[in-house]
């Protein structure tokens, strides 16, 4: 795994940022995606997406896609999971064990991304856990039910390492 420790400075924009789009849809359910962190502040959800996407821009070379800050197209409907060119996901977890990656089965085949990044969020530190694509997904999906109703589950022991 990748360390990649963010700076107040940095942790002020992703806040910044992921305040801006909890604005924008509400911090709700949406067509695409679910809250699961209904019981944090409004835009933490949000939040989390930023510093995930901040750590693997650093890594990477490449810029956070600002359009989606506050993009009245993506209202009640979340983006199309493109948050890097060349349709990379990156999905962050701030879960106290190692995260597995994991997204509802809808959004998988409604959000048509090419490339998925797992990244885990320890204050201040953000960890690039690993990196899977598509077509490796669909050959070896794994369903799950936890309750929100069907959810895609890749081990993280499965991801392929970041260089």
């Amino acid at each position: 795994m990748i360390e990649i420790i963010l700076n107040n400075e940095q942790l002020n924009f992703c806040k910044k940022i992921g305040y801006l789009r909890g604005l924008s849809y509400h911090h709700i359910d949406t067509i695409n995606s679910q809250n699961f962190l209904k019981d944090k502040k409004g835009w933490y959800r949000s939040f989390i997406g930023v510093v995930g996407e901040l750590a693997y821009a650093l890594h990477t070379g490449q810029e956070i896609n600002k359009a989606h800050e506050i993009d009245k197209y993506v209202l009640g409907i979340g983006d199309d999971g493109n948050d890097f060119y060349g349709s990379v996901n990156v999905k962050c977890s701030d879960t106290i064990n190692k995260p597995n990656l994991m997204f509802p089965k809808l959004q998988f085949y409604r959000k048509q991304s090419k490339y998925y990044v797992l990244t885990w969020y320890k204050e201040p530190s953000v960890f690039l856990v690993g990196w899977i694509d598509r077509q490796t997904i669909e050959e070896n999906i794994i369903i799950k039910d936890y309750g929100y109703g069907e959810t895609i589950f890749f081990p993280n022991e499965m991801l392929r390492d970041f260089e």
